[in-house]
């Protein structure tokens, strides 16, 4: 006997195997965007605050340059949704993160040339929704009543 087609049951049976995969993989995908988001934020973040340090270090101490004239702007150059640069008086300056959905800010990478300081808070409950906040708290190892709060002497 010979057969052309797919039988009925065949058919049904290649459903109900999409079916199921895609009842595992959406809500996975759900949230992945979210996900990526947080953790680029805590990312940059940190490696924002590391960074300024060590160029600091490089331009006021190795390169004879003055700590007032330094500022976190030529230091480091962060890009991207939700960042944004305010330069400060005298060799200071701040880059903050601010959740685009109620428009709060989360984190901050505050500099003081002068001070010799480079400091950087990351604040959860800055996030509007509770996806992100969930990531940000395991991706920070902060809880709903804590923050990130640190300080970085050059």
């Amino acid at each position: 006997m010979k057969r052309s087609a797919f039988t009925l049951v065949e058919l049904i049976f290649t459903i109900v195997i999409i079916g199921v995969l895609a009842a595992v993989a959406v809500p996975n995908f759900k949230n992945l965007k979210q996900n990526a988001e947080v953790k680029a934020m805590v990312k940059t973040t940190i490696d924002t605050a590391s960074s300024a340090a060590s160029a600091a270090v490089n331009a006021i101490d190795l390169e004879d340059g003055n700590a007032s004239d330094t500022n976190l702007s030529n230091l480091v150059d962060v890009k991207g949704k939700g960042w944004s640069y305010v330069q400060g008086t005298t060799g200071t300056g701040t880059y903050t993160y601010t959740d685009k959905a109620n428009n709060k800010a989360v984190s901050h990478v505050i500099f003081s040339g002068p001070g010799r300081q480079v400091h950087y808070d990351i604040n959860c409950t800055g996030f509007q929704d509770t996806t992100s906040k969930n990531k940000c708290y395991a991706d920070t190892n902060t809880t709903s009543t804590t923050i990130v709060d640190k300080n970085i002497t050059f």
